[in-house]
C-alpha cells in the first residue's frame, strides 16, 4: 500500500501525539477514507481542530486560532494539489512518506512557524536559537537530547535548585516525590502522559522560581543593567554559555556588556533579552511547553520506528541510520533562513529574493522546491513530476535515500545522488522539447526511433494535444523500448486508453476485438498490479461500449477501491465522477448510496466552481453527470445498438460547472 496520506490522516496523527480522546479504528478509517456523510465528516474535522487548540490551550486566543486554521487550510490545499500530480507506482509506503515529509511537510511547516514567530515569539523564555521542541544532537554529536528533556532542563534552571531539592518546595496541589520521579523519568526519555502533565502543574500552585530574573521597572536603565549583570555572575553564566541562550551573535558583544563597557543600545537589548529568557513562567506556559514537547517526542519516536524499524534508538545521532534527524535539520535550516531573510530585508519581495538566493541551487528543484519563491508558480506541479519520476523508478526493497546533511565533514553523499537525478531530469526535459519539434515537422515514427527514454516517449503517447498519428507512433516505440514488467504493462494500458478515447467515428473496425485482447493481456501480465485502477477503469468503459452498464458500474467501483492502495494523480476523483454518472443510468438518485462519490469528487478537485455562491449538492450535480455520460463516456462499438438517454433523473434547477 503506497497511497499518499490525506490531510485527515495527518490530523489524526497529530491528534494521537497530543493524546486527545481516541477514536475507534472504524471511526478513524471512515474519517481518513472519506466514508462518513459530508456533514458528519465536517463535524469530526472541526472536532479534531478544536481538540488540538484546546490541548495547546490557545482556544481562547481568537487570533492564534484563526492564524493556525488559515495555515492548516493552506497546507491542506498544497498537499491536495501535490497529490493530484503524483503517481506512487510500486514505491513502498515508507518511501512515499519519506519523500513527502522531507520535500513538502517539513519545509512548509518550518516556513509557517518562522512567520508565526516574526510577529509574536511563541517560545518566549526558552533558550534563543535553540529548537527545544525538536530532538537535537549534543555538542559532541554522541547522543540526541529529547524535547521533553530540554523543557525539563529549562524548568529546573528557572527553579534554580537541583532536582532532588524539589521535595523541599511547599506545593499544595502536587506531591513533590511524584513530581521528582516524573521529571527524572521525562529527562531520561519517557514520554509524559497528558494527565500527568496537568496534575503536576496545576494553576495557582505556589512555587518560588529562584533561578528567574526579576527586574524592578522603576529602576533606571543603568540600575537595571547592573542588576542583570549581577544575576549573570551569580548564576555562573559566561559569555560562551549565554551565546547559546540569547539571540545575540557575537561573544565579544556579551563580554563588553558584562564588563560594563557595552554600547547603550546593546545594553538595553541585553537587559530586554535576559528579562524574557529568565522570566518566571506561568503554569499554563509550563503545561503548553510540555504538551508540545510530548507531542513532538511521541511523533518523532513513532516516525522513527515506522521509517527505520526497531533497531534504531531515538537517541542515535547517526544521520545515515536515524533518518528522522535529517528532517530536524531540514526544519532548522528553513526556519533560520526565513528568520534571517526577515531580519536583513525591508520588504516581502526582497525577503523572498534573498531567501531564494540562499537556498542551495541543487535543492531549488528538489528538496526545497515547495518553498523556493522562484518556483512558487508551479511548485506543486514540478514537485509532483519529480516525485512521480522517483516513485516510477523505485522498487519496494529500495532503501530510503539520504537527503540533507548539515555537517560538511560527514560521509553522507546526498549531493552526488541529487546531481545525478537532476542531470537526468534536465536531459529528459531537453529531449522532450527537441523531440516535439521533430515530430511536428516530419515523420513521428522516424523521430521516435532516435529517442530511447521511456519517460520522454510516454509524454507524447498520453498527451491529447498531439494528433492520433503521433500517439500511435509513440505507443509503437514504447513497445520496443520498454524493459521492465511495469513499463510493458504500462504500454498496453496506454494503447487501451488510446483506443477507448478515440471518437466513435475514428475507431478502427476491429476496436472491440483489439481492446478485449489487450485487456486480457494486461490482466495476466506480471506488471499488472501497478496499473490496477486505470486498468479497471478501462475495463468499465469497455463494458459501457457494449451497453452493459451494470458491469461497467461494478468495475468503476473496483477501480475506486484500488485508489486506496496507490495514488494515481487525479484519477481517483475522475473515477468517482464516472462511477456516479454510470450508476445514474441504472438506478435512481439516492443520497445514502451516492453521496460517497460526491465526497470523492469534492475531495479530489473534480469541480471548478464558477461562482463563490454556488452550492454543490448531489442533486445539483446529477444532471451534469447524466450529460457527461451520454456525451463523453458512452461510445458504443460498431455493431452495438446505440441507446438513447434515459429520462426522469430528479435534480434541482441548479447547474455547477466542473472539469471533466
Amino acid at each position: 500500500m503506497s497511497c499518499i496520506p490525506s490531510i485527515e490522516s495527518i490530523l489524526l496523527q497529530v491528534h494521537q501525539s497530543l493524546e486527545l480522546p481516541p477514536y475507534s479504528s472504524n471511526q478513524k478509517a471512515a474519517f481518513s477514507k472519506l466514508k462518513r456523510p459530508l456533514d458528519k465528516h465536517h463535524e469530526q474535522f472541526i472536532e479534531i481542530i478544536d481538540g488540538i487548540f484546546r490541548s495547546l490551550e490557545i482556544h481562547k486566543d481568537a487570533h492564534a486560532c484563526n492564524d493556525l486554521t488559515y495555515n492548516i487550510e493552506n497546507f491542506a490545499q498544497f498537499q491536495k494539489e501535490l497529490e493530484l500530480k503524483t503517481w506512487t507506482f510500486n514505491a513502498d509506503i515508507k518511501q512515499v512518506i519519506w519523500q513527502l515529509i522531507s520535500h513538502s511537510y517539513i519545509p512548509g511547516i518550518a516556513r509557517f512557524m518562522a512567520y508565526w514567530n516574526l510577529e509574536d515569539i511563541t517560545d518566549k523564555g526558552m533558550p534563543g536559537g535553540h529548537f527545544w521542541y525538536l530532538p537535537t544532537e549534543t555538542e559532541d554529536r554522541l547522543n540526541v537530547t529529547m524535547p521533553v528533556e530540554q523543557v525539563c532542563s529549562w524548568l529546573l534552571d528557572l527553579l534554580g535548585i537541583p532536582l532532588d531539592r524539589v521535595r523541599n518546595l511547599s506545593l499544595e496541589k502536587t506531591n513533590t516525590e511524584t513530581l521528582i520521579r516524573n521529571i527524572y523519568n521525562w529527562k531520561n526519555g519517557k514520554v509524559p502522559r497528558l494527565e500527568t502533565i496537568n496534575k503536576s502543574f496545576p494553576d495557582n500552585t505556589e512555587i518560588e522560581f529562584k533561578g528567574c530574573l526579576k527586574i524592578d521597572s522603576s529602576l533606571s536603565e543603568q540600575e537595571q543593567l547592573l542588576e542583570t549583570i549581577s544575576f549573570v555572575r551569580n548564576k555562573g553564566l559566561t559569555p560562551e554559555l549565554l551565546i547559546r541562550e540569547l539571540p545575540i551573535i557575537e561573544v565579544s558583544t556579551l563580554e563588553k556588556i558584562i564588563k560594563g563597557k557595552g554600547e547603550e543600545e546593546h545594553n538595553q537589548k541585553f537587559v530586554q533579552l535576559m528579562s524574557i529568557r529568565y522570566a518566571q513562567p506561568t503554569f499554563k506556559t509550563i503545561r503548553q511547553r510540555l504538551r508540545v514537547a510530548k507531542a513532538m517526542q511521541d511523533g518523532y519516536k513513532r516516525l522513527l520506528k515506522f521509517l527505520c524499524g526497531d533497531d534504531i534508538q531515538p537517541t542515535c545521532p547517526n544521520l545515515d541510520e536515524n533518518k528522522v534527524l535529517q528532517l530536524c535539520h531540514i526544519y532548522k535550516f528553513v526556519y533560520n533562513l526565513t528568520i534571517e531573510a526577515y531580519r536583513v530585508n525591508p520588504s516581502q519581495a526582497e525577503e523572498d529574493k534573498w531567501f531564494d538566493n540562499q537556498l542551495p541551487e541543487i535543492d531549488k528543484n528538489g528538496l526545497f522546491l515547495s518553498v523556493a519563491p522562484s518556483r512558487f508558480s508551479g511548485s506543486f506541479s514540478l514537485l509532483g513530476e519529480l516525485l512521480t519520476k522517483r516513485f516510477q523508478r523505485m522498487g519496494p526493497e529500495d532503501s530510503l535515500p539520504n537527503l540533507f546533511d548539515p555537517n560538511p565533514k560527514s560521509n553522507l553523499d546526498a549531493f552526488k545522488q541529487k546531481l545525478i537525478e537532476q542531470k537526468l531530469w534536465a536531459d529528459e526535459t531537453v529531449a522532450e522539447i527537441e523531440l516535439e519539434k521533430q515530430v511536428c515537422k516530419g515523420s513521428p515514427w522516424r523521430a521516435f526511433q532516435k529517442e530511447n527514454s521511456y519517460w520522454v516517449i510516454t509524454q507524447f503517447a498520453q498527451n491529447n494535444s498531439y494528433s492520433d498519428r503521433i500517439k500511435e507512433a509513440a505507443i509503437r516505440r514504447l513497445y520496443e523500448i520498454s524493459k521492465t514488467p511495469q513499463e510493458e504493462a504500462g504500454v498496453i494500458l496506454l494503447e487501451c486508453s488510446y483506443l477507448i478515447d478515440l471518437p466513435r467515428n475514428k475507431r478502427p473496425t476491429d476496436t472491440q476485438e483489439r481492446l478485449v485482447s489487450l485487456l486480457e493481456g494486461i490482466e495476466q501480465h506480471s506488471g499488472f498490479d501497478v496499473w490496477k485502477a486505470p486498468f479497471l477503469c478501462a475495463k468499465a468503459k469497455n463494458y459501457i461500449a457494449m451497453n452493459e452498464f451494470k458491469s461497467a458500474a461494478q468495475f468503476f467501483k473496483h477501480a475506486l477501491e484500488a485508489c486506496q492502495y496507490r495514488s494515481y494523480g487525479p484519477l481517483r476523483g475522475l473515477i468517482a465522477r464516472d462511477t456516479l454518472a454510470t450508476l445514474l443510468q441504472i438506478e435512481k438518485l439516492n443520497e445514502n448510496n451516492h453521496e460517497r462519490y460526491l465526497r470523492e469528487m469534492m475531495a479530489n478537485d473534480v469541480f471548478e466552481i464558477t461562482s463563490p455562491f454556488a452550492e454543490v449538492t448531489l442533486e445539483s450535480v446529477a444532471r451534469d453527470l447524466d450529460e457527461h455520460f451520454w456525451t463523453e463516456l458512452y461510445k458504443p462499438y460498431r455493431g452495438i445498438k446505440r441507446l438513447e438517454p434515459t429520462k426522469g433523473i430528479l435534480v434541482k434547477p441548479f447547474r455547477v460547472n466542473y472539469l471533466c
